[in-house]
C-alpha cells in the first residue's frame, strides 16, 4: 500500500470515487468567496463570522481534498476533534430545513472548486 503525504509526516486519507483538489486551492477559493485573508481564516478568533468561514473551509477540505482530519487540524493549528466538530456542525446545518445560508455557501463554493480548476 502506498503512503500519501501532503505535509511532511502526516498521513493523508485516500478517498475513492471523487476528484480530489489541492488544499491550497480550496483555501484560496474560500478566502475569495468570503473576501477574507488567509490570516483571518487561520487566526484563533471565536468571532461568529470567522468560525463560520473556518468551519466551511474545514468541511470542504475534509470532503474535497486528500487531507484527513488530523492533517487539517495541524494545518489550522487545532486538534483533530475540532475539525470533526466543524464537519458535524456543517452537516447538521445542511440538513436543517429553515436555515439555507450554509447550503447556499457550500453549493457556491463546490461549484467554484469544480469549475474554476
Amino acid at each position: 500500500m502506498v503512503s500519501y503525504y501532503v505535509i511532511p509526516g502526516l498521513k493523508v486519507r485516500p478517498k475513492k470515487l471523487r476528484k480530489l483538489y489541492n488544499h491550497e486551492y480550496i483555501i484560496d477559493i474560500v478566502c475569495k468567496h468570503f473576501q477574507c485573508s488567509r490570516e483571518e481564516l487561520f487566526m484563533k478568533s471565536r468571532l461568529g463570522y470567522v468560525v463560520f468561514q473556518r468551519h466551511i473551509c474545514q468541511y470542504l477540505l475534509m470532503c474535497h481534498s486528500p487531507l484527513g482530519c488530523k492533517a487539517i487540524g495541524i494545518f489550522f493549528g487545532q486538534d483533530h476533534t475540532t475539525v470533526l466538530h466543524a464537519e458535524r456542525t456543517i452537516k447538521k446545518e445542511l440538513n436543517h430545513k429553515f436555515d439555507n445560508e450554509y447550503k447556499i455557501h457550500i453549493e457556491e463554493l463546490i461549484n467554484k472548486i469544480k469549475y474554476e480548476n
